[in-house]
């Protein structure tokens, strides 16, 4: 399958001047998505494993001062394909592959230096709350028809992070399944878990971050919208999320405001591509950055399109326990992801790891409140012990873990 390339460009200052290339330089390529053809976009059984993914080659090529193309590198690309829910296979292979197993038999262990990074600081400044809010009370028509109000809203809160817990819970991960192997029976994070958890749409439009080539983006297939925020990208001296934030709100008395002189879409567009960047898919790479590949899904979100975020969450979560799990030096680096998800996910179904929170469906004021909005502190010293770690027992014990039905009831706006 022939993927699109991708390609270093320069942004414009002046989007009318084809051969301007004063603006910073970006990495580019074309959809993905839109260079499928019409049965590969649709939903089907596959006969083997291997028949669930695409397999590719991006080129990888710099524009040149004269404006030609020169190849640089490339890179292999995998894409899954959408199944329906009659594909699943029930059997289950009799050996698993679990981290736990090496440390046991390969004197394998973690490093002392392990770090898990999620959400960005930032997004708990005053100046950022006061943006998020000011979103939420001004366009929440828009923001429900998108799907993100719910997950929005949860946003504006601090979630721990335990350093024993996720140790404990990837030590019984296991690749091949992509579950959880507890000594009672296998656990999954489905992703109906991760829509009632987060709020985050299940449905929708193929979500795929790209910047388009210069020749889409300066053209009528992009919106105004899109263009504008490529724009600011381009004059903007600083990229970190905290200067974006800047640009639209700004100090007044005691508190801020939204400044002046920008339109409604720029406005809502700007902040969700920040969400989306700093708190739903945050990266290792650039992690303090407003990605410009978040752009053209920002845009159309603003203007109330759904996109299925459930999906790439889920998927981003899956890789980062993956890479840990089958790692020779697992905690050696820093791993980079959405966990704030996966801890809601915890404190769901092991309920002596975090207490509820004061949030409340009331407080929403709105029928459907996600779950990640009701966790509050951790509820137990003991997942500090060195020896013989309380977390451990979570998965030695039945007791500890909390079945329970997330039904289909009151569902997120």
């Amino acid at each position: 399958m022939d993927l699109s390339s991708k390609t270093l460009e320069h942004l414009r200052y002046d989007h009318r001047d084809a051969l301007d290339k004063s603006g910073p330089k970006i990495a580019r390529h074309k959809s993905i998505y839109d260079n499928l053809t019409s049965a590969e976009k649709s939903p089907y059984i596959p006969l083997h494993t291997e028949d669930m993914v695409y397999h590719g080659i991006r080129k990888y090529c710099e524009i040149n001062s004269k404006g030609y193309p020169t190849d640089r590198s490339s890179s292999h690309i995998s894409l899954l394909r959408p199944f329906s829910e009659n594909e699943f296979d029930n059997g289950i292979p009799g050996n698993f592959n679990l981290l736990l197993k090496r440390m046991k038999n390969e004197s394998v262990d973690w490093y002392a230096s392990f770090n898990i990074r999620a959400t960005l600081t930032h997004l708990q400044d005053p100046i950022w709350l006061f943006w998020l809010r000011d979103v939420l009370s001004g366009f929440p028509s828009m923001l429900k028809k998108a799907g993100v109000y719910s997950a929005i809203y949860v946003s504006q809160f601090s979630y721990t992070r335990n350093i024993n817990v996720f140790k404990a819970f990837l030590e019984r991960w296991s690749p091949d399944t992509n579950t959880f192997h507890a000594s009672y029976g296998e656990l999954g994070f489905s992703l109906w878990d991760l829509h009632r958890i987060s709020g985050l749409p299940i449905l929708g439009e193929f979500y795929e971050e790209y910047a388009p080539t210069n020749d889409i983006l300066y053209s009528n297939k992009i919106s105004s919208t899109c263009r504008a925020l490529f724009g600011i990208y381009a004059n903007n001296n600083s990229k970190k999320l905290g200067h974006s934030t800047s640009n639209f709100v700004e100090p007044n008395e005691d508190s801020f405001q939204r400044r002046q002189n920008i339109s409604n879409d720029v406005y809502l567009a700007t902040f969700l591509a920040s969400w989306l960047s700093g708190f739903v898919l945050p990266h290792s790479s650039n992690s303090n950055e407003v990605r410009p590949s978040t752009f053209v899904v920002a845009s159309k979100m603003a203007r109330g399109s759904i996109f299925s975020l459930a999906v790439p969450v889920l998927t981003c979560l899956y890789q980062c326990f993956n890479r840990v799990a089958v790692s020779s030096h697992p905690g050696k680096y820093a791993v980079h992801g959405p966990f704030q998800y996966f801890f809601g996910w915890i404190s769901l179904y092991f309920q002596k790891t975090y207490s509820r929170g004061s949030g409340s469906p009331s407080d929403f004021g709105e029928r459907f409140f996600p779950y990640l909005g009701l966790i509050g502190n951790q509820a137990t010293r003991d997942f500090y012990l060195n020896k013989s770690p309380y977390a451990q027992t979570l998965f030695v014990y039945s007791d500890n873990y909390y079945p329970r039905a997330l039904t289909s009831e009151d569902e997120p706006k």
